[in-house]
């Protein structure tokens, strides 16, 4: 299922969710990262001023990809050629 990030707040929902779904704790998913559970508690809440490089570890460990499209615009999705 894709989900949409739209802040820090969706981001962290969004690892919250993915961590539960597999039944594991901040401490645990931490551990797997090299972090504190606070900092994924930090995260989890949608706290800014993480690091890139940190959230996509945590990704990582959870098995969720990041993807990048563009967005759709009126003009895009409308047959203009």
């Amino acid at each position: 299922m894709q989900r949409k990030i739209i802040s820090a707040q969706s981001l962290g929902a969004i690892i919250k969710d993915e961590r539960k779904k597999i039944h594991i704790s901040q401490d645990i998913l931490g551990k797997m990262v090299g972090l504190d559970k606070a900092t994924v508690s930090y995260i989890e809440n949608g706290k800014t001023g993480v690091r890139l490089s940190t959230i996509l570890q945590l990704m990582s460990a959870l098995n969720i990809d990041l993807v990048a499209q563009p967005k759709k615009t009126d003009i895009q999705s409308k047959d203009s050629w």
